[in-house]
């Protein structure tokens, strides 16, 4: 990351640097305060000032008013380290407090932006960026940290729930909880101030429209809260992404100078399965006259095609070679002279309630129910009952060894390609490195974590899903270089919450598309997009990019240094990409394997040659 943060302490004496920004620019990346009694430096925004400052007083100062980092240490000096629950918005924050001779660092829930640590005898350094850390040369890469990695069990998640990194001699600052560093005793705690279940809102109804509305509300709150600056919106037709555009025009019109919104969209001529997306994206811009509508041609922009690209990223994540189309949206949008783009990511999990509740009968007893329930849904997609009993009920409720099957669970998880599924092993993972680091346990315990919550089935799954959102790999390895802001209005905790609370109580109907957002856009919304029952996939942009992309993607496995590191076996690798280039019938599990592989692939490939 070319911007950030950082600071270095040593003894009594702490640096502060800003890189790749000025920290005085208002509503910049990175605002810094200092006063005689410390500093903060923030990385980000804070969003719901007007809540927090009121909550402050009459006390609160112009530049608190103005700069979110000094608004942070408001906060802290009023409330000390709890008071880091206070703060709402897309950042990280460090508190230099020289009274105490200690530093607090902290990220937001869904930490947005990265924060590392690192402590040797000489000093302790907290940093956005593993570059401004000590000791940048001497690093060995944590294989734990790899295992775990190739052992996870859902799509997009971007950092595991721990404070381990991808290096050894560096830990990161986990979202949801302050680190407390006191620079007298050389001690470093971590003191959690965020709980999702105590976060969660339980809705006064069932019912979609009393729910509706205050969806409605929330959501206007987050795009407003979210719209600064020269605002774009990623548009692609679908219900989210157009309900945030449409609500973001709403806002820059009610500004005292009003302005105009920016909308960015892929454009599908050529590709069957994705030309249909162009009349749900005029059908949108339709209700947004006052846009600028940028559309942008997409059928060459094919997954796998990001190994041209070369992302500065600190650690690895499942979509490193998947950014062909977000770089072009983001090029677009800071060709455009946009500060801030807004996107519909994280509506699916919020509005969105998959029939879990079946599962959650049959654990109770109540088979019948259930077996009711599967037939109401099943007449919404293929008639199956049985199928969808199993999904929904029977799965959920199996002990974790045989979600794969019993053949996966008797091999310890090591079976074919085509039989890939939740647990098991990809067949090019080392033998002596799957034995000693127990990589099939470790996949196993990662889904036990599912089900935390101990409350209901879908409740397990939305927290699950909340981790997944952990994280902003595009926001600061694509984004931010380009002086962008990437922000997901949907994914705002205020949202979150009652997401969560309508997991208890809320059952959606068979056969509706995000009946709750739709209801609540109704008078904001086209005709067109609020009775789309289905977004199309992008399975062919996935199979003709890795056709496109197979000679590169195998020169890649074979320059790699995964073989001789004993992670891989390059050329069971290599037969399996052959064979996922040709259609071959891959499970989402598999596929999920094969970019774990291939993304850390590249990662250590970015990491020589900075080395040289």
């Amino acid at each position: 990351m070319n911007v950030g943060f950082s600071v270095l302490t040593s003894g009594s004496a702490v640096e502060i640097r800003c890189f790749g920004c000025d920290p005085s620019v208002a509503d910049g990346m990175v605002s810094l305060f200092q006063c005689a009694d410390g500093a903060a430096v923030l990385m980000g925004r804070l969003y719901y000032r007007a809540d927090l400052i009121g909550a402050l007083g009459d006390k609160a100062t112009a530049e608190q008013h103005r700069s979110h980092a000094a608004l942070a240490w408001a906060a802290y000096e009023r409330w000390d380290h709890p008071g880091m629950a206070r703060l709402e918005g897309d950042y990280c924050l460090v508190i230099w407090d020289r009274r105490r001779n200690r530093f607090i660092a902290t990220r937001d829930p869904l930490g947005r932006f990265p924060l590392f640590w690192s402590k040797d005898s000489k000093a302790i350094a907290v940093s956005t960026s593993f570059a401004a850390l000590p000791a940048s040369g001497s690093r060995t890469l944590d294989l734990d940290y790899v295992a775990d990695y190739l052992t996870r069990p859902l799509l997009g998640i971007q950092e595991p729930p721990s404070e381990s990194c991808v290096w050894k001699q560096i830990r990161r600052v986990v979202p949801g909880e302050a680190l407390i560093v006191d620079l007298n005793a050389g001690s470093a705690l971590r003191r959690p101030y965020w709980n999702w279940l105590e976060q969660m809102v339980e809705p006064p109804s069932d019912r979609t429209e009393e729910i509706a509305d205050d969806f409605a509300h929330r959501v206007r709150q987050a795009v407003m809260e979210r719209s600064h600056g020269t605002t774009g919106a990623h548009l692609s037709g679908g219900v989210d992404s157009t309900a945030v555009a449409v609500l973001a025009q709403e806002t820059l019109r009610s500004r005292p100078t009003p302005s105009s919104l920016h909308t960015f969209s892929l454009i599908y001529e050529h590709l069957a399965t994705l030309c249909g997306e162009t009349g749900y994206i005029d059908a949108a811009l339709h209700v947004l006259p006052d846009a600028v509508a940028h559309r942008i041609c997409a059928d060459t922009l094919l997954t796998y095609d990001a190994l041209r690209v070369e992302p500065d990223c600190d650690e690895p994540f499942a979509d490193l070679l998947d950014l062909s189309r977000d770089q072009a949206i983001l090029d677009a949008a800071a060709s455009s002279g946009v500060t801030t783009l807004l996107t519909g990511h994280g509506g699916d999990d919020v509005f969105d309630v998959p029939p879990y509740h079946i599962a959650d009968l049959l654990h109770s007893g109540a088979i019948r129910a259930a077996w009711r329930e599967a037939g109401r849904w099943s007449n919404a997609f293929d008639g199956n009952s049985w199928r969808a009993l199993y999904r929904y009920g029977l799965a959920p409720l199996m002990p974790v060894r045989l979600r794969a099957g019993l053949r996966a669970a008797l091999a310890g998880g090591a079976v074919g390609w085509q039989q890939q599924g939740l647990g098991t092993l990809a067949p090019w993972l080392a033998r002596p490195f799957a034995r000693e680091y127990h990589l099939y346990e470790r996949g196993l315990k990662q889904l036990r974590n599912v089900h935390a919550s101990g409350l209901t089935v879908g409740l397990d799954f939305a927290l699950a899903v909340l981790q997944a959102h952990v994280g902003n790999a595009r926001g600061w390895a694509l984004a931010i270089p380009r002086g962008v802001f990437l922000a997901h209005p949907l994914t705002d905790p205020r949202i979150l919450g009652l997401g969560l609370g309508i997991r208890l109580r809320y059952r959606q109907a068979p056969g509706t598309h995000k009946p709750l957002l739709t209801l609540a856009m109704r008078d904001v919304l086209p005709a067109a997009i609020r009775q789309r029952h289905s977004k199309c996939h992008f399975n062919e942009v996935h199979y003709r990019g890795l056709a496109h992309n197979l000679a590169n993607l195998e020169e890649l496995i074979q320059t790699s240094r995964a073989g001789e590191m004993g992670l891989f076996d390059c050329g069971v690798l290599t037969e399996c990409l052959r064979r996922a280039s040709l259609g071959d019938d891959v499970s989402p599990q598999g596929a999920l394997q094969l970019d774990l592989a291939l993304s850390l692939i590249k990662w250590l490939a970015l990491q020589e040659r900075l080395a040289t």
